[in-house]
This record gives C-alpha cells, sequence and structure tokens, in this order.
C-alpha cells in the first residue's frame, strides 16, 4: 500500500505546467496572520477559504482567486489576493484540482482545456510558507456595494 506522500508525489503537476506566480482569494481580516505565518491550513476553524481535507486552493487566474474569495466570504467588505511565487513552495504538494488524466497527452489536453475556459485550480496539500508570497492587494466586496 502507498504513503499519503508516495501518491502525492504520483500526481503532482509536472514543473512545465506551473506558471511562475499563483493566486489565492480570501478575506482581508486574515492579512496579519498570512503576513506573520504563511498561508496555513486549518489554522483557524472558521476559515471558509481552506476545504476540510487540508488543502490550500490556488489558481493562475485572478480573476476566478477573487470569485473565490467573494463564495467563501459573502459577509466581508474587503477581500484579499494573495500572489504566490511557485518557485518558492514544494511543488511535489501541488495538483491539479481533479485528476482525470493517464498520460502527458491527455495531461496537456486537460490544462488546455481548463486554462481556456477558467483558467486552472490547483490544490496544495501543505502550509505555503511567507517566502513564497510575494504580494497581497486588498479589493472591495462588490457583493457588499
Amino acid at each position: 500500500m502507498k504513503t499519503y506522500k508516495e501518491y502525492i508525489n504520483e500526481i503532482s503537476v509536472p514543473k512545465k505546467y506551473i506558471p511562475k506566480i499563483i493566486y489565492h482569494g480570501t478575506s482581508a481580516k486574515y492579512a496579519s496572520s498570512i503576513l506573520k505565518n504563511g498561508l496555513k491550513i486549518n489554522l483557524n476553524k472558521n476559515f471558509q477559504d481552506f476545504s476540510q481535507s487540508g488543502v490550500i486552493y490556488l489558481t493562475d487566474n485572478q480573476e476566478n482567486a477573487q470569485e473565490w474569495a467573494f463564495r467563501s466570504n459573502p459577509e466581508d467588505e474587503t477581500l484579499l489576493l494573495v500572489y504566490i511565487d511557485s518557485t518558492k513552495i514544494d511543488i511535489t504538494k501541488l495538483q491539479l484540482d481533479s485528476n482525470d488524466y493517464f498520460n502527458d497527452k491527455e495531461l496537456e489536453d486537460q490544462i488546455k482545456r481548463k486554462k481556456d475556459l477558467y483558467g486552472i485550480h490547483y490544490e496544495y496539500h501543505g502550509n505555503i510558507p511567507l517566502k513564497a508570497i510575494t504580494n497581497m492587494v486588498q479589493f472591495k466586496n462588490y457583493r457588499q456595494m
């Protein structure tokens, strides 16, 4: 039987499919914690933008990250777009949000299809260190205006 680490290494995204900058959307109320600790899974039970399964959701598309922030924090007036340098994270912990490919050709087709439709969504299985966070931008929740 495979260990969790072996399984994650097997399904991680090949480096050539990972852009230099990827994004995470959240509530601005977490800014000081992120600046101190980086992005931590399950740091607080009230974090709605982290799943129960212990992953951090990322995307190559800024608008998708903002939309995730809107959906997961509908009552918050100010939201946060976090910029992450993918060269400073452990890419073996990064995988596509669905792994329905069986070879390189199917993977390439899936990535092209997702990028053309709405961007690529990733799951990061671990904490993202502060050194990987290159920028954070606050923006207004248009649903609160």
